[in-house]
């Protein structure tokens, strides 16, 4: 190390000296001196060149250090050789003392080095907390205004909720002394009510008396005058009346059972159509659901590909994941519906209508029994029986209402053609899909662009269907052909509630579409009519 030095020392110092060094002499000393501030100053080590460096060039500093403490090595390396010369142990203590020095000074800058690493790192963690503190003050205030809104709403709310109270406090008050004068009100309509029935009751009391006492008069008469003719007259009359009054009792009964039978006959069809519709209703929805999961994943699938088609034509290729996802979509889509195809063929479409024909025979049924009521109660002037002209209204809607049925059981309007449709060309697909995922084949760009136009074309399609799920009108080939508006596709394609009512049918049609006739419509004019034609045959029987 000591010949490593003094070969530096003997090259850096050189250049500055004229002459050999002396040892022995004082002016090799200074010469010494002033070569040490001369290098100093060429490696920019004075004082006022260190106070210009930034604190922040730690760098440069630490390699400034590095340039001044190699000058003092090597200066005191000369240094030490001059007093070795005069005394080898003085020079010994020298170079010992030097090394230490050495070693000091070379662990200095690796602990400033640390001690800025650590700086910088809390610097760094400084600026972030207080990034983190503005973002809380920022969401602080936030809160606060939030806070302040949802306090004014609230004043606002509790204000109308007490003006609303006084409303009601006042309405209740206002329907209180309402009641207090229609009680008063029905309190004096009772006095003459009993009033009326009491002079009624004493009129014909005294109607009854006086023609008692006529037939009295009239009887004796004819007995004192031995008024053959008269009398036979009273015992017709009595025979008469006793027999009026038999027949009448014997159809009161016969219609009271007549009446009772009609009443079991609309109830077991009432319950039948209930049921009926209540089944249908539920596979609708079942359907419905179905569809909407697939038209989900259709328009997923769809705008997949929009995306990856570029304008040029080219296709960036799906992975071969997606495709065998798509594959599997397709698979899912043509299991689905085969399944909802089974409903408009085959044993459930048979039963369907089974149940319908069963259904429209106890119509003819209760309308038997009706009109075999009707029957006992001829109209003098031959017309038909009031209740009888209802009856025949009835009748049409029942036929109206179980036609619906048969066109929603059996996709006539266009539900089982439109999801007959879609089968071919999924199945086709998932055929080519899977020999593609199978790495058997692969796709064009120009087929690619075909399976997205198949895609928009099955979105189209499974939404008509939907528009149909629920109408009653038989739609052809031809008017099949109809397309949807493009506003009215785009909500049903994103689920827009307007679109469909409250009970689930599709609000929007094809083409404009009558009133549809409604179960509940039919049962309530159904009852309607079974009430006001037992009241008039129980009317007609007291008459008689």
């Amino acid at each position: 190390m000591d010949k490593i030095m003094m070969f530096e020392g003997d090259r850096l110092l050189r250049p500055y000296f004229q002459t050999e060094f002396c040892a022995y002499h004082r002016s090799g000393v200074i010469q010494l001196m002033e070569t040490m501030d001369q290098l100093l100053e060429e490696a920019g080590c004075t004082p006022g060149q260190i106070k210009q460096i930034e604190t922040t060039e730690v760098h440069n500093l630490l390699e400034l250090i590095k340039k001044e403490q190699h000058i003092y090595n090597v200066v005191f390396h000369e240094l030490i050789r001059q007093v070795t010369v005069q005394c080898k142990d003085r020079g010994k203590l020298l170079a010992k003392i030097r090394e230490y020095y050495r070693n000091l000074l070379d662990r200095i800058p690796r602990q400033i080095m640390s001690l800025h690493q650590e700086v910088m790192a809390q610097r760094a963690l400084d600026r972030r907390l207080t990034d983190e503190l503005i973002r809380f003050k920022t969401a602080i205030a936030s809160l606060s205004k939030e806070l302040n809104e949802v306090r004014e709403h609230d004043q606002e709310v509790t204000q109308q909720a007490l003006e609303a109270q006084k409303d009601l406090a006042s309405a209740l008050s206002e329907s209180e002394k309402n009641a207090n004068l229609v009680a008063e009100y029905h309190s004096l309509y009772e006095i003459q009510r009993s009033r009326l029935e009491f002079q009624i009751c004493s009129l014909n009391k005294e109607r009854d008396l006086w023609s008692r006492a006529v037939y009295d008069l009239a009887v004796k008469i004819s007995q004192e005058r031995n008024l053959r003719t008269a009398r036979r007259l009273q015992l017709c009359e009595q025979t008469w009346n006793k027999l009026a009054g038999h027949f009448a009792l014997v159809l009161a009964d016969f219609d009271s059972k007549a009446l009772q039978d009609l009443q079991n006959s609309v109830q077991h069809w009432r319950g039948r159509i209930t049921n009926f519709s209540n089944e249908l209703e539920s596979i609708d929805d079942s359907m419905r659901e179905k569809l909407e999961k697939i038209l989900a994943e259709v328009d997923y699938w769809k705008d997949d590909l929009t995306i990856r088609i570029r304008p040029t034509g080219r296709v960036e290729i799906p992975a071969d994941y997606q495709v065998e996802k798509l594959f599997q979509n397709i698979r899912m889509w043509e299991e689905m519906l085969s399944v909802l195809i089974e409903r408009f063929s085959g044993d459930t479409l048979l039963a369907s209508q089974e149940d319908l024909t069963k259904i429209s025979r106890l119509v003819d049924i209760w309308k038997d029994a009706a009109i075999k009521i009707f029957s006992h109660h001829p109209r003098k002037d031959s017309k038909r029986h009031p209740c009888q002209e209802s009856l025949l209204v009835l009748d049409k809607e029942c036929e109206e209402l179980m036609q619906q049925f048969v066109v929603r059981v059996s996709g006539e309007n266009g539900v089982a053609r439109g999801i007959i449709s879609l089968v071919n060309p999924i199945e086709t697909w998932g055929n080519r899909l899977m020999a593609v995922s199978k790495d058997d084949d692969t796709l064009s760009d120009a087929e690619w662009a075909k399976l997205l136009s198949n895609l928009q074309e099955w979105s189209h399609s499974i939404v008509k269907v939907l528009s149909r799920l629920n109408t009653c009108i038989v739609i052809s080939e031809e008017d099949d052909i109809t397309t949807i508006p493009p506003s009215i596709m785009e909500d049903l394609a994103y689920g827009d509630s307007s679109v469909y009512s409250d009970d689930g049918s599709s609000e929007m049609s094809m083409t404009p579409e009558p009133e549809a006739l409604t179960l509940e419509k039919v049962l309530g004019d159904v009852e309607k009519w079974l009430r006001n034609t037992s009241n008039t045959v129980d009317n007609e029987n007291a008459v008689i």
